[in-house]
């Protein structure tokens, strides 16, 4: 695919800083609750995307207001989701705010259908806050795999809570803490709180390659696992291994910790 020239950018955000945007502001929180006072509450997440809209999109308008109040995000089977859609297809609204891509759903394949396919194709402009996208902005077409790797661990959390958390934990999850035993690929816990997780570059971008060579080149989980072994770069287990001082581990038995096809089927198809 042809690289868009600095000149093409430039004038595509004017464009689209030209356009009058109809915005259709969605709130999700997973515990039912009108008296949760954090960050994700429901009356905090829409106050969040009132504000932003009203100090950084001029000429854009709050339209709707659209939330699920104690409904899982790994469906988008949800009764204020799906009155959003049905606003977006009559035409009442152009544009999606969420405070975060987790608020959005938990379910990645969903997801991203719906902000690569369904939106495009419908001309409708989203904006995450807290990730720092807007689909307006093209440099975040170019930066779009860190928001994949970001969906691969919500959807991981949520997986993992259906089945190991208790309700504690799961109040813990909503305000943004990991509780699980070991995280996702491609993050690691946070120096400041280990309940929270950071992308870890240096495995992120093994994952975005992954993903490059799965959805663009094609290739089968066992071809990129051949590659990857060829290369010698260390799977999640080696990876895990040699990051916390344990490599004569992998050493001593390196065929155990080669890459598997499944390895990279629970990277792509969580």
């Amino acid at each position: 695919m042809a690289r868009k020239s600095r000149r093409n950018l430039v004038e595509e955000q004017v464009i689209f800083s030209l356009r009058e945007y109809r915005f259709g502001s969605y709130a999700r929180l997973s515990v039912r609750s009108n008296k949760i006072k954090n960050d994700d509450s429901i009356s905090h997440q829409l106050q969040r995307n009132r504000e932003f809209i009203s100090r950084n999109l001029s000429g854009s308008i709050l339209t709707g207001e659209y939330c699920d109040n104690g409904v899982s995000g790994t469906t988008f089977n949800r009764p204020g989701f799906s009155e959003l859609l049905k606003d977006i297809k009559s035409g009442k609204i152009n544009a999606v705010i969420v405070k975060d891509f987790s608020r959005f759903g938990r379910n990645y394949l969903e997801a991203l259908e719906l902000l690569d396919v369904v939106f495009p194709e419908l001309d409708v402009r989203f904006i995450s806050i807290d990730d720092g996208y807007d689909s307006a902005d093209p440099q975040c077409s170019k930066e779009r795999m860190v928001y994949v790797i970001k969906h691969l661990a919500n959807e991981y959390y949520a997986r993992i809570s259906s089945k190991k958390l208790t309700q504690a934990h799961e109040l813990a999850r909503g305000n943004g803490e990991f509780w699980g035993a070991r995280p996702p690929y491609g993050f690691e816990r946070s120096k400041a709180n280990s309940k929270i997780l950071v992308i870890d570059p240096e495995a992120a971008s093994v994952v975005v390659r992954i993903f490059n060579m799965f959805v663009l080149e094609g290739y089968s989980y066992y071809k990129i696992a051949q590659i990857l072994n060829r290369e010698n770069i260390p799977s999640p287990k080696s990876y895990h291994l040699i990051k916390h001082g344990k490599a004569e581990k992998v050493e001593k038995n390196p065929e155990k910790y080669l890459w598997l096809g499944n390895f990279i089927s629970s990277i792509t198809q969580f």
